[in-house]
């Protein structure tokens, strides 16, 4: 009887652990004259998923968030941009965005 019930315990936690998949986003941040920029945060609001683009303004990474979730853009000196995308599936996510120089006020 004890070792039916380890089994089905062991079966009930796998499901579990297959049931969470991660989900992919990737894409490219340029600036207004189409050159990728390094260093921009790019995060899933409200979670600590997230990267920063490389030296051709790429990035991707992965979340187990699911579902309408809000991607932030952020660079010193630019202009913030959020983005809600629908994180439903294994295919990957793909988001390009071109930032806007901001006006800095001293």
């Amino acid at each position: 009887m004890r070792y039916l019930l380890q089994l089905f315990l062991l079966t009930a936690l796998s499901g579990l652990v297959l049931a969470q998949s991660d989900n992919t986003i990737t894409g490219k941040v340029v600036d207004a004259s189409g050159e990728g920029m390094i260093g921009v945060n790019v995060f899933v609001d409200g979670r600590y998923d997230g990267t920063t683009t490389d030296f051709d303004g790429a990035y991707s990474f992965t979340t187990e968030a699911a579902g309408e979730q809000t991607i932030l853009f952020q660079f010193l000196g630019y202009e913030d941009q959020q983005h809600v995308v629908n994180l439903t599936g294994p295919a990957p996510v793909t988001l390009s965005v071109t930032l806007e120089e901001g006006s800095i006020q001293l």
